[in-house]
């Protein structure tokens, strides 16, 4: 997943977090740290490693 929709992820998740609450710059930059965490974890949890190709001559 692109680190552009990761984050933009992330922020909204923070929002909700914080939403109707009396928080402070530094309640926002924890609560998005946390959310960007759990959303990278979630990512890696489909992600699928896969070993690579054997090189040889590629001709076209």
């Amino acid at each position: 997943m692109k680190p552009e929709i990761i984050e933009a992820l992330a922020l909204e998740l923070t929002k909700s977090k914080l939403a109707n609450k009396d928080t402070t710059a530094s309640d926002w930059v924890k609560a998005y740290k946390e959310s960007h965490a759990e959303i990278e974890e979630v990512c890696d949890e489909g992600r699928v490693y896969h070993k690579p190709v054997a090189g040889g001559s590629r001709v076209f």
